[in-house]
């Protein structure tokens, strides 16, 4: 009888602990319910801000390399299945270094590419290189994908 007793006085505190943290995790929860949608809606908003900026920047560098006198000559421009334009490519060494960057690349549409030109892609550049050296530049980066 008395170890009857005993085990159900020491199974209390447990059911307490058990109750305590389902409602905890209930409650969290509900929180989570809440306040997600809300931040899914900032990061949105704020990445469409973002890739307006960045085709806004690529734009600005094609329209300047087209418009130098060494610019990209037109019949190469017009053989070309993408074309993929990165600003501000940060390259950065000392022993061990990398490069970063971030831009856009459009195609053209239709079979054969040779259909106007569609939407953006957004694109990001990452590499890493390892030697003896030191270095930091940033530079525009146009690359014509052709076939």
């Amino acid at each position: 009888m008395v170890s009857g007793v005993q085990s159900q006085e020491c199974e209390a505190p447990s059911l307490l602990k058990e109750n305590f943290m389902r409602k905890l995790y209930s409650f969290l929860s509900s929180i989570l319910l809440v306040v997600l949608p809300i931040l899914a809606e900032t990061a949105i908003a704020s990445n469409s801000t973002t890739d307006d900026n960045r085709l806004k920047n690529c734009g600005t560098v094609l329209k300047s390399v087209l418009e130098i006198s060494e610019d990209i000559p037109q019949d190469l421009l017009d053989r070309s299945d993408c074309v993929v334009v990165i600003p501000n490519v940060l390259r950065a060494t000392h022993i061990d270094g990398g490069s970063y960057g971030r831009g856009a690349m459009t195609c053209r549409q239709g079979e054969d590419f040779n259909g106007p030109w569609g939407a953006p892609t957004m694109m990001v550049l990452e590499g890493g290189n390892f030697g003896y050296q030191i270095d930091g530049k940033t530079t525009d980066l146009v690359l014509l994908v052709m076939n």
